[in-house]
């Protein structure tokens, strides 16, 4: 759906945007957010205050420092002597950064939307990062308007735009380019022409913005829409590599940005421990083939319905390849693998790392057969699968900087023949 009629939008949604209308009008970045209660009413609303004078602050908002973030204040807004935060939904303009993920997570609040992908700053996946992050529910319900998440990137493009311009901060507008967001060139052209800036100094309402702003948001997403693609099946980003390569985090990142699902045989086999259990080395090995045994039939399910999907495991060819070769038959899709490696030593450090520091679910008892994984990191080579498509190899001895990952992302994106839309 790329409604960006303002009569047609929910209250929840309208209120974000006047808030992220504010907050561009104050000279900081165009983000709102609304706290809505178990009866639809909005409790509590904010807007991204970083970039104002400190000195304006009042009441209970963060304002002119780094916590200004508009969850943060739309939060705080709220009355929680009267209101009931974890029957709450939080709407923001744009996916959360991991301060406001983890706000979310310690309140308590059930179920986050977001209106907008953030492929730099966006931390939504923290809400499965830990045991303590996943021990609480809470449902992240990503966009699912076209215009709307065009129209937030849009002014976003140009609020940061105009940022680095006034500071001298750091751009990611590259950044959300490589990741294929809606309406990346619209922020650019609006910071060039000067038209919001000049819309806000007429106080001009957001409803007013988006009438002017509608039919190019809407002649862009057509645009994206008609681009001409060679495959028309699903498609199935592989992302592979040996433990403690990196991959998880990798896969997670790129699903988050090309807006795929993502799976995994960790998340399946974790959610089997949290449920049944763990006990030694021969459970984990059996919740390890149950797990594996789900991300073939949730990945089926999904690419039945004609959903690409990612899909995360230290895959081996002998035993994945035949499973893998018959999702392609039966469902004619493409594959593109992300195979992640880093050198045997480097590998060993980091997955004694992980064992000793409990960093990893226990459930997976690393640390009880650490010389078996060292035998095993330090001589076994972790290769691409024999699968028709493209193969895109990730050297991960080196922490992945922002052009590196950025590089990825294009390389995966074009390949796969996605709309981003």
């Amino acid at each position: 759906m790329a409604r960006t009629n303002w009569l047609e939008m929910t209250e929840p949604w309208r209120v974000c945007l006047e808030e992220a209308w504010s907050a561009y009008g104050a000279g900081s970045l165009p983000i709102g957010a609304a706290v809505v209660d178990a009866d639809g009413r909005v409790v509590g609303r904010g807007r991204n205050r970083i970039f104002e004078d400190g000195r304006a602050a009042s009441g209970t908002d963060l304002v002119g420092h780094r916590l200004a973030h508009a969850e943060m204040n739309a939060l705080l807004a709220l009355d929680h002597r009267d209101v009931d935060v974890r029957t709450c939904v939080l709407y923001t303009s744009l996916e959360p950064c991991a301060l406001c993920v983890g706000a979310i997570r310690m309140l308590a609040v059930p179920e986050v939307r977001y209106a907008a992908r953030d492929p730099t700053a966006g931390s939504i996946e923290l809400l499965h990062a830990s045991t303590f992050m996943r021990s609480r529910p809470i449902r992240a319900v990503a966009p699912h308007n076209a215009g709307l998440e065009a129209l937030s990137i849009a002014l976003n493009v140009e609020g940061h735009l105009r940022l680095v311009q006034r500071f001298g901060v750091r751009s990611i507008v590259d950044q959300w380019e490589a990741a294929g967001l809606p309406c990346v060139a619209l922020g650019r052209e609006l910071f060039g022409t000067g038209e919001l800036r000049q819309l806000a100094q007429e106080s001009a309402t957001i409803a007013a913005v988006i009438e002017r702003l509608a039919p190019r948001i809407k002649h862009a997403l057509a645009t994206l829409a008609a681009a001409p693609e060679t495959h028309t099946g699903p498609c199935v980003l592989l992302v592979t590599g040996a433990p403690a390569s990196g991959k998880s985090t990798l896969g997670r990142r790129l699903a988050k940005d090309l807006g795929l699902p993502y799976i995994s045989k960790d998340l399946f086999k974790e959610t089997l421990f949290d449920t049944l259990g763990w006990d030694d080395r021969a459970w984990s090995r059996r919740a390890g083939l149950a797990g594996t045994q789900l991300l073939y039939r949730t990945a089926a399910a999904l690419l039945e319905a004609g959903q690409s999907v990612a899909m995360e495991s230290n895959f081996y060819p002998q035993w994945d390849t035949p499973a893998l070769l018959e999702l392609g038959v039966t469902f004619g899709c493409q594959f593109v693998q992300v195979v992640c490696n880093a050198d045997g030593p480097t590998l060993y450090a980091r997955f004694e790392q992980r064992a000793r520091s409990g960093e990893r679910h226990p459930g997976h008892v690393d640390d009880q057969n650490l010389e078996e994984w060292r035998e095993r990191l330090l001589t076994e080579e972790w290769p691409a699968l024999s699968l028709a498509g493209p193969v895109v190899e990730v050297d991960t001895t080196a922490e992945l900087d922002s052009a590196s990952y950025c590089d990825i992302l294009a390389r995966v994106g074009a390949t796969l023949h996605l709309s981003m839309g």
